[in-house]
């Protein structure tokens, strides 16, 4: 059963890596969702990436958040 799982980790981590490659991500990376707590992807992306990683405090709500900050400032330039 490990190595089914670490097979899925592997397989996740190229795809977002390979996807991450092809648009030039050169600076950092923020790793985020609820995926980011785990830690065996996060060491297989920091491997992959060949750089360290970002992991917010609660990557689980960090596109909430940033959802409704850009829902504010849309609102907000609505509203001039």
């Amino acid at each position: 059963m490990v190595g089914i799982a670490m097979a899925i980790h592997q397989s996740i981590a190229n795809r977002v890596v390979g996807l991450a490659k092809c648009d030039g991500v050169k600076d950092a990376v923020v790793f985020a969702g609820g995926c980011a707590r785990n830690r065996c992807l996060q060491k297989i992306f920091i491997e992959k990436l060949q750089q360290p990683i970002h992991i917010a405090e609660n990557p689980g709500i960090l596109s909430a958040y940033g959802a409704a900050l850009m829902a504010g400032e849309l609102q907000a330039r609505s509203s001039s």
